[in-house]
Parts: C-alpha cells; sequence; structure tokens
C-alpha cells in the first residue's frame, strides 16, 4: 500500500464536441474562477510514500488541524489540498522537520538524514508549490 499525491498541471474545457457560444462563454469563465462545470483536471505523480512512512509522518505532527487533515487520508481514502490548507501544513511539517533533524543531530549521526526527514522535505516542497501558485492544488490517495 502507498499514499500518493497528485499535483494539477493543467485544466482545459473539453471542447471536442461543438459547444454553443453562449455555453462556451459559461464554461470559461467557471474556469477563471475556479468553478469545474465542464473543466477536465490533469494531474501528475507528485510524491509518493509507502503506507508504513506516511504514518510515521503524521504520527511526527502535532496534534491539531494540520495533523487531522493529512489523517483525512486513513479516513476516506482521499484528500484535497490546495491554498487553504497549504500555510497550516507547511508550518507544521516544518515544526516537525525542525524537530525530527534535532533528534537525529542529537544522536550524533554525522551523515545523511533520516527517512523521516526526507520525507517531510518531499512533502513540504510540494506544498511549497501550491502555496506559490494558488490555481494548484493536490489530491493525496491511498492506494492498494
Amino acid at each position: 500500500m502507498a499514499v500518493v499525491f497528485y499535483r494539477l498541471t493543467k485544466k482545459f474545457v473539453d471542447d471536442a464536441r461543438s459547444i454553443p457560444q453562449e455555453a462556451g462563454d459559461v464554461l470559461y469563465y467557471t474556469l477563471a474562477i475556479g468553478h469545474h462545470t465542464g473543466i477536465i483536471d490533469c494531474f501528475e505523480e507528485r510524491v509518493r510514500f509507502s503506507m508504513e512512512r506516511y504514518e510515521a509522518l503524521t504520527r511526527a505532527l502535532p496534534a491539531g488541524d494540520a495533523r487531522f487533515k493529512l489523517e483525512g487520508i486513513f479516513r476516506f481514502g482521499e484528500i484535497t489540498v490546495d491554498k487553504t490548507h497549504a500555510p497550516m501544513l507547511i508550518a507544521a511539517l516544518r515544526a516537525a522537520l525542525d524537530a525530527e533533524l534535532d533528534r537525529f543531530g542529537a544522536q550524533g549521526e554525522a551523515t545523511g538524514v533520516s527517512a523521516l526527514a526526507a520525507d517531510l522535505g518531499e512533502l513540504l516542497d510540494a506544498l511549497e508549490e501550491v502555496r506559490i501558485e494558488p490555481h494548484v492544488y493536490m489530491v493525496g490517495r491511498s492506494l492498494a
């Protein structure tokens, strides 16, 4: 089992068939304001974790909204992460990453980073993309 986060790479209106001008105007307007009527979202895999590593990642977060959000994958099998979630998740992941790096360094290990620190960093990078580009979002899924 794995957890995969997919990143939105593009959106387009399905116009393979003839669309009356008035309907086309409505579809493009909904695209412009972020609604999904007639819109096709295209995703690419951005981050993949084994289920065990994702569980460790979520356990590294303090109890609160960020942890609850990421644990939604266990409850629902899927979550959406958009610009409204990014700041909260980034702050929690940075705190967990700092704590992991302190713990890792405190153990006297001079080389490399822990797998947890690497996972936290990878998810942080993906979330920064969501934070920077307001039209980008991610979908996280549990895969069998």
